[in-house]
Formats: structure tokens, sequence, C-alpha cells
């Protein structure tokens, strides 16, 4: 958002937000596929809070406008769908 688009992977945002224990928690997760018994649970409930807090600030200053474009969403929806035919 503080860049005037949204984006979701985290893969993309941890390193521009200084979140370099993110790949490790990745790894571990993908590997695993069950709660992380040895996590340092207090750690990560901080840097959420930390996250939030950051996203809370960046809705309040961004450039997004609040409500979308429903004609040009379906526009490009029905576009994509075309093309994958």
């Amino acid at each position: 958002m503080d860049h005037g688009r949204i984006e979701t992977d985290i893969r993309k945002l941890y390193a521009t937000h200084g979140l370099d224990f993110i790949p490790d928690l990745i790894a571990q997760k993908t590997k695993e596929k069950i709660a992380l018994p040895d996590l340092d649970w207090d750690f990560h409930r901080q840097q959420l809070i930390d996250l939030e807090a950051k996203m809370a600030a960046a809705f309040e200053a961004t450039s997004l406008p609040q409500h979308r474009d429903e004609q040009a969403m379906n526009e490009l929806l029905l576009g994509l769908r075309l093309a994958s035919r």
C-alpha cells in the first residue's frame, strides 16, 4: 500500500521491511506442515503486532482509492477468461 499498489506475497515483501526471519520461517513451515514447537512465539507475536501497526499506517497514507472500479474489474476478468479459452 505504501507504494500505491497492494502486494500480498510475503516472499517479495520481507526484505524491504526488515523481516529477515521470513525465509527461515517459510522453510520450516513448508518442511514440517505442522505447528512449529520450537518457534519463538513471543518474537513472532510482537512481529505481527508491529506489522499490523505498519499496515494501519500505510492504509491511512495510501494513495489507493477507497472503492474499486467494479466495471474495470469485470472487464479485466472477462478478458482473462476469454483469453484462457
